[in-house]
C-alpha cells in the first residue's frame, strides 16, 4: 500500500525533529550518569579528607600524614581499589599517592590553626634532649586561660583542612559541556578550580576537622608550605 501524499511531509518533519532531539536526550541521559558518577566521588572524598585529617593529627600536624591518609581514603576511585588483592592494592594505592602529590588534582588548604594562631600558642620544650617547638597539646583544659590571636588553646588544636579533588569528567559529550561552559561564561574566581575545568575535570571538595592527638610541630606544615599544592586559608 502506498503512503498517502499528505503523510510524506509528516514522516520527514519526524525525522528531522527526532535528529534535533537525540543529542539534547544523549546529553541529558549522559548528564544523569555524569551526577551519579561525580556524587559517589564526593562521597569517597569526605572518608579520605576525614581519613588524612586524621593521619595529620597523629602526626603532629603533618602533611606527608595527611596525603598518605587521603591517598588511602581515594584508592576505592582506581582500578583494584574496591575489590583488594594484593597486586590490585599496590596498583590502586600507587594511582591514589600519584594523584595526592599532583598539584593539578589535589589541592589542599589548612584552615586552622592559622598562621597567626600558631605563632601565638608556639612555645619551645625540650624532648630527649632537644629543643622542639609545638603548640601544646597535653592536659588542655588546664594549659591556657584565654585566648591568643582570637582563639584558645583548645581550638588552635582543632586541626581544619578542605580538600580539593579535581575530579575528571568520563562521560562524552557531557565533559566537552561542561568545560565550554566553566572555561566561558561561568569561569570560577578560584585559579585552581579553572584549570581543572580547563583539564576536562570537575572540581569536588570535602571538609574535616580533628582534635589534635599529638602535639603540632610548626616546622611539619612550614617545611612543606613551598609546595604547590598546599597553601594557609583563614576563614
Amino acid at each position: 500500500m502506498k503512503t498517502p501524499p499528505f503523510l510524506h511531509g509528516q514522516s520527514g518533519q519526524g525525522t528531522i525533529e527526532w535528529i534535533i532531539a537525540l543529542p539534547a536526550l544523549l546529553l541529558l541521559l549522559g548528564g544523569i550518569l555524569q551526577i551519579a558518577l561525580v556524587f559517589t566521588t564526593q562521597s569517597t572524598l569526605d572518608w579520605a579528607t576525614f581519613y588524612g585529617v586524621r593521619a595529620a593529627t597523629l602526626d603532629h600536624g603533618s602533611l606527608r600524614a595527611l596525603r598518605t591518609g587521603l591517598a588511602k581514603g581515594l584508592m576505592p576511585l582506581y582500578p583494584g581499589g574496591k575489590n583488594p588483592g594484593a597486586a590490585q592494592t599496590a596498583q590502586a594505592y600507587a594511582s591514589a599517592s600519584t594523584a595526592a602529590m599532583n598539584p593539578a588534582q589535589v589541592n589542599i588548604q589548612v584552615l586552622n590553626p592559622t598562621p597567626g594562631v600558631i605563632q601565638a600558642w608556639t612555645t619551645t620544650v625540650n624532648k630527649d634532649g632537644q629543643n622542639v617547638s609545638e603548640v601544646p597539646n597535653s592536659r588542655l583544659i588546664y594549659a591556657a586561660t584565654g585566648p591568643r590571636a582570637g582563639e584558645t588553646l583548645q581550638a588552635a588544636n582543632l586541626f581544619k583542612a578542605r580538600i580539593r579533588y579535581c575530579y575528571p569528567l568520563m562521560v562524552p559529550f557531557v565533559n566537552t559541556a561542561i568545560k565550554a561552559l566553566m572555561t566561558g561564561p561561568f569561569a570560577p574566581a578560584s585559579a585552581w578550580d579553572t584549570a581543572c575545568y580547563q583539564s576536562g575535570g570537575i572540581p569536588i571538595a570535602a571538609t574535616a576537622t580533628e582534635l589534635m592527638q599529638s602535639a603540632l610541630y610548626p616546622q611539619e606544615l612550614q617545611n612543606q608550605g613551598a609546595l604547590s599544592n598546599y597553601e594557609y586559608l583563614s576563614e
